[in-house]
């Protein structure tokens, strides 16, 4: 999921695959974000389950699933608009100025869930 978002987001800062159309990057990678939520959120809920207090009263937990939802509402904001024109993202200096900043904020949520993530297991609930 995280380099499926980091490819968008390097296509949105023009880093990466200049060469194709930001509607062409997010087609090849967005499968590749919103599949695999629901696995994720199934495993995640077993995890939960099975041991109710030590996730829930984990601030890191709550952080992590803050940032998720942010970074999910960052992607939508880069694809809600190329599914009615894909070219939406080239068509003018401010709209790649506003994707260039979906990406910038964008990363670095990608990058602090997966350290979240692993920051869980160090964290102690309340």
């Amino acid at each position: 999921m995280v380099t499926s978002a980091l490819m968008i987001n390097l296509r949105l800062l023009g880093v990466r695959r200049y060469d194709q159309s930001v509607a062409g990057v997010a087609r090849r990678f967005l499968p590749f974000i919103w599949w695999p939520l629901p696995v994720l959120a199934g495993t995640g809920a077993i995890l939960i389950v099975a041991e109710p207090a030590r996730a829930l009263e984990n601030p890191v937990f709550l952080l992590k699933m803050g940032l998720l939802i942010t970074a999910a509402g960052a992607t939508l904001a880069c694809q809600l608009p190329i599914r009615s024109n894909p070219t939406f993202w080239e068509l003018s200096p401010g709209r790649r100025r506003a994707g260039q900043l979906i990406a910038v904020t964008s990363i670095p949520l990608w990058i602090a869930i997966v350290c979240a993530g692993r920051w869980i297991a160090y964290v102690q609930g309340t």
